[in-house]
């Protein structure tokens, strides 16, 4: 009996020796199926091949890379992430992780991120050129123009086959940067040396738009318009500081012009100055003629994925030839480029406000108003979308003009058939007044609704475009007499410089 017990026991202790090691062959043989199918292109049975020897060995670094270049192989990118970042975190001294995780974020579309990668696999392998590249690429998509041509340059150094592709990113820098002498020469070479169809075409086209000027970047920009409304309901005031109507309908004709000059432009930073004018003409109520003119002075500084502004913008309002208001902004402002599609806008603006008339001396102050903007641009440059929402406090030398309240606002623009592009855009603004109104003896409560649309194309020229507008205003008050109705009919034309 003893000796049956004891053959029993040493069959057992056998079995668990061995049991790793035939477990160890079984990972190592559905591993090595996985390497032969990614090899010879069969992804999907790859796939299946990882995920089955991840059953037997989770936290497997090699396993977790290559299960995550398959998925780059299938174009599922966001499961690649998972499983590079676990072969990231287990060993990222694996060969050629470092490069698969930064091509995966370029990818991804996290062209910032990228870059630092792929700067960063350079550091350790200053040879691997299509690391340059890549690098390159992803600066130009976050336009660090200049930082971009230097990497690109360098890959068209090291590898022939890079060249033509290298050099055409390199063209497209230069352009973009008003270097209209050295893209043209870049995109000539690609031309004259490219062996596919789809970049020799490319190329040509950009050949034709740089040499007919099209639209290289230029210091300046100039922009007019010319337009004639019917409003049903004339404002007493300027646009956008409108408290009090008319209830009379006329037709008025709008003229603006702005202008802006960068004084100092670089791939990272720009310093700049701009002026605009605008100006109506009431056909009948002419008292009601109003005017507005700007300076502005404003910074950008670039450090993908973020832009930091800011602006200095004083304004002068005019009635009828009469100084009304003086507003004077300070505005910083934060963007980040979440992804090639989606971006976020932060902004803050304080305004000191200055009435020039005496009659309106109790309403001199200043505002306070913090916005976060989202945009989402659509494929195949459709368009975007666009969404906010903000908080608006106002203070006044009197305080019955003491205010807060939100802000809102959604819309966007689409490309329509015939080249037709539609803008829509609503809006909501609720004020709550801090004191009771002096006349009515009761707290002051607004809701302010807005919606304006326009159908725009070019007209004859590239930079001349005919819109047709339409903007309705409706204001809700807890106080009869502070509500208001407005629709605005127009058509027009405006040129850009």
């Amino acid at each position: 009996m003893n000796r049956i017990w004891f053959g029993s026991l040493a069959v057992l202790f056998l079995i668990a020796a061995i049991h790793p090691a035939l477990a160890q062959d079984s990972f190592h043989a559905v591993y090595d199926t996985g390497i032969f199918a990614f090899e010879d292109g069969d992804f999907p049975a790859a796939e299946a091949a990882f995920k089955r020897a991840l059953e037997s060995d989770p936290g497997n670094p090699s396993t977790n890379h290559f299960l995550g270049k398959t998925y780059i192989k299938m174009n599922h990118f966001k499961k690649a992430q998972t499983f590079i970042e676990a072969a990231w975190q287990a060993d990222p001294d694996l060969p050629e992780l470092a490069f698969d995780r930064a091509f995966l974020y370029y990818r991804l579309g996290d062209y910032a991120k990228a870059a630092g990668f792929f700067q960063e696999v350079l550091a350790e392998n200053p040879d691997r050129v299509v690391a340059y590249f890549y690098c390159g690429v992803c600066f130009y998509r976050n336009r660090q123009y200049g930082e971009a041509d230097s990497y690109l340059v360098r890959a068209a150094e090291m590898s022939p086959d890079l060249k033509l592709k290298a050099f055409y990113y390199s063209g497209l820098c230069h352009y973009y940067r008003g270097q209209a002498a050295q893209a043209l020469e870049r995109m000539t070479y690609v031309k004259n040396h490219g062996d596919a169809k789809e970049i020799q075409d490319n190329a040509t086209q950009w050949i034709e738009k740089i040499q007919a000027g099209g639209k290289a970047k230029k210091p300046y920009e100039i922009a007019l318009q010319l337009a004639f409304e019917y409003d049903e309901n004339v404002p007493l005031e300027p646009e956008d500081q409108d408290e009090l109507y008319s209830d009379e309908d006329d037709v008025l004709m709008l003229v603006s012009a702005s202008g802006v000059y960068n004084i100092v432009e670089q791939d990272t930073h720009k310093v700049g100055l701009g002026l605009s004018r605008y100006q109506t003409w009431h056909m009948a109520l002419t008292e009601y003629n109003n005017s507005e003119t700007a300076f502005r002075l404003y910074g950008q500084y670039l450090k993908a994925p973020f832009t930091y502004g800011l602006e200095l913008v004083p304004s002068i309002y005019q009635i009828d030839g009469d100084d009304y208001l003086l507003t004077t902004e300070l505005k910083p402002e934060i963007s980040y480029t979440v992804n090639p599609q989606v971006s976020l806008w932060l902004s803050y603006t304080f305004s000191n406000n200055d009435y020039r008339q005496s009659d309106y001396d109790d309403r001199d102050g200043s505002s306070h108003t913090l916005f976060l903007n989202t945009v989402y641009k659509l494929d195949n440059d459709k368009g975007f979308l666009l969404g906010g929402l903000g908080y608006e406090a106002n203070s006044a030398s009197d305080s019955v003009y003491d205010y807060g309240g939100i802000l809102v606002r959604a819309g966007g623009t689409f490309q329509l058939p015939y080249e037709l592009r539609l803008g829509v855009l609503g809006t909501y603004a609720g004020k709550i007044y801090a004191d009771d109104d002096p006349i009515a003896d009761e707290q002051r409560e607004d809701r302010r609704y807005g919606l304006s649309v326009s159908v725009s194309r070019s007209f004859l020229y590239d930079w001349l475009e005919i819109a047709a507008t339409f903007s309705y205003t409706q204001n809700d008050s807890s106080i009869n007499a502070y509500e208001y109705a407005r629709q605005i009919v127009g058509i027009g034309l405006s040129a850009r410089f």
